[in-house]
């Protein structure tokens, strides 16, 4: 077989896949989005020799979950983010503005305002009401309903988990800001087993997702605490997870992390709980992010 080349990128190399432990000259590496290609993502990815290919290949419906859920897509398709497939519109828009906004695109200077809102019907349903103006005119957004069960909870869960562990990993193997635990380190066992396999499978490891603005930036937060605490800042919405430490203590890190500050929270446990701060707005002139 031949043999695979390190990217001159890397400033450490890990001695076996980050998911399976997989290593040897038999094993294949595969490039790996940290975000789903299809959310608009072709620079954030992690290259050979990190993540395997039978390990990237297995997170598909991970990934689908991700793209799917209404309130990432929401500000996805106002943000004109395309599929990196290709170049396509985003191929998740659930609400049917995309095409509205597209036509719009060659018309500069059109202000808009956009507001979500995430209604709670009892412990496994939200119901997901959008409005739209676009120069003092109302467009019909049809209202989003998700079945939130657990096993929705756990799939969504994993897929930030798994988002947030390859974020690290990029920042430890490629732009070297992290000096902290290696991403092959055997504190990061629980978490493995969690994405991977969705173990142990009677108890979720939780995520809080705040909408913090609108913009394509992309940050690192750390809390100080034994438990690693990673939050990623994406389009305007930040995600929290501990991506260590025992399941109580986390539990409890992740829940104060839903419940400071004044935006609008959503902390994904074993149900879907709704802190509820009032709707989401998003308010200024019109620009697809793919263009800025």
């Amino acid at each position: 077989m031949e043999e695979q080349r390190v990217p001159e990128q890397l400033t450490s190399v890990p001695s076996c896949c980050i998911w399976c432990g997989a290593a040897g000259p038999d094993i294949v590496f595969d490039r790996s989005h940290v975000i789903p290609s299809s959310c608009g993502n072709e620079d954030l990815v992690l290259p050979p020799p990190i993540v395997c290919q039978k390990c990237n290949s297995s997170f598909t419906k991970l990934e689908r979950t991700f793209a799917d859920e209404p309130g990432f897509n929401f500000k996805a398709t106002l943000l004109g983010i395309e599929s990196g497939r290709g170049h396509r519109s985003f191929t998740h828009d659930r609400y049917g503005f995309g095409p509205v906004l597209s036509s719009i695109a060659a018309r500069p200077n059109k202000h808009i305002t956009a507001t979500i809102e995430e209604r709670q019907f009892g412990t496994d349903e939200l119901e997901y009401v959008a409005t739209l103006v676009i120069d003092d005119v109302q467009v019909d957004v049809p209202s989003v309903r998700l079945q939130t069960t657990p096993r929705w909870c756990r799939l969504y869960s994993r897929a930030i988990h798994k988002i947030l562990f390859e974020w690290y990993a990029y920042l430890y193997y490629v732009r070297g800001r992290v000096d902290g635990l290696a991403p092959t380190d055997s504190a990061f066992d629980a978490l493995r087993a969690f994405v991977r396999n969705g173990y142990p499978q009677q108890l979720n490891r939780p995520v809080a997702r705040r909408f913090v603005g609108l913009s394509d930036a992309m940050d690192l937060l750390i809390l100080p605490a034994p438990e690693l605490v990673l939050g990623l800042d994406l389009m305007g919405t930040r995600y929290a997870c501990a991506l260590t430490g025992e399941l109580e203590a986390v539990a409890r890190l992740v829940l104060a992390v839903a419940e400071s500050g004044p935006e609008r929270t959503v902390l994904i446990h074993e149900s879907f709980e709704v802190f509820d701060k009032g709707p989401y707005t998003i308010s200024g002139v019109w620009k697809p992010l793919m263009d800025a």
